[in-house]
């Protein structure tokens, strides 16, 4: 889903409801969500194979790369998180 589809979808809702988020696929958990979506860095292969580890920040991202725990040549790509 792209942002502009994301938008769109929620513009079709009822602005007042609050909103609520799902920590795992069979719904349980249901949480108050208490934060704006943020753009993050994600690998472009877990991407494509659909298993999201962890998201970075730019900073946390150089620092990770600085310190060696992270491949400066592996790809990453831009992500909204909600």
């Amino acid at each position: 889903m792209k942002v502009k589809e994301l938008v769109e979808s929620l513009l079709e809702i009822d602005q007042e409801l609050e909103v609520y988020t799902a920590i795992d696929d069979e719904g349980n958990g249901y949480n108050h969500l208490h934060y704006h979506p943020g753009v993050f860095k994600a690998r472009k292969d877990e991407l494509e194979d659909h298993r999201l580890d962890s998201v970075y920040t730019e900073e946390d991202l150089a620092s990770e790369i600085a310190e060696g725990y992270i491949d400066e040549d592996d790809e990453f790509v831009d992500i909204v998180v909600i």
